[in-house]
């Protein structure tokens, strides 16, 4: 009797040893509540997550590949953390009426680029899937209403990631980053 329960004990630590999690990379959305907190004015209201609208020194393979098509090297040095001022208000948002993202140069860098300027966007969910793309000419003091998410899709509160690239096509990146985003509603 002792016998099989040991063979039965192996075969179970076998089976155990032998099994992989299917474990999807997931995004931690940081300290604080996990995003930064402004209001329609695009005014600070609250929490502040340090790691949001900041330029990124370095991305995971996972992060670097929603950006793919560009065929730019995205690890390659930036301009100065400064060029660019970037937020998302109201945040948190309705995600029946959206939320505007905001790129404006800050007045005092003098390493602005003056080509062929573009940002493409990338908003993902906790495990990466990909809910909007959208590349944009970059225009003096850019304001982009981002499209809205849809409203049924999900239950609130729900947080997403919007990644980032500014870039002149062909040639390289300028500024790279992230920021969260929670819906309410």
């Amino acid at each position: 009797m002792s016998k099989k329960l040991l063979l039965l004990l192996a075969l179970a630590g076998l089976a155990t040893a032998c099994h992989k999690d299917n474990q999807e990379p997931t995004i931690d959305f940081g300290p604080n509540g996990g995003f930064t907190a402004r209001d329609g004015a695009n005014l600070r209201t609250g929490q502040i997550d340090p790691t949001d609208w900041t330029s990124d020194p370095s991305w995971n393979a996972t992060e670097r590949s929603l950006f793919a098509k560009l065929n730019l090297p995205l690890d390659a040095p930036q301009l100065a953390a400064g060029t660019w001022e970037t937020t998302v208000y109201p945040n948190p948002s309705n995600r029946d009426v959206g939320c505007t993202f905001s790129i404006t140069p800050n007045p005092s860098s003098t390493t602005l680029p003056t080509g062929n300027t573009r940002v493409s966007m990338v908003i993902v969910n906790a495990t990466y899937k990909v809910e909007l793309a959208f590349d944009h000419e970059l225009q003096a003091n850019s304001l982009m209403l981002m499209p809205r998410l849809d409203p049924v899709k999900y239950s609130p509160p729900t947080f997403y990631r919007l990644y980032y690239v500014i870039y002149e096509p062909g040639k390289h990146v300028y500024y790279r980053g992230h920021g969260d985003l929670k819906f309410e509603k």
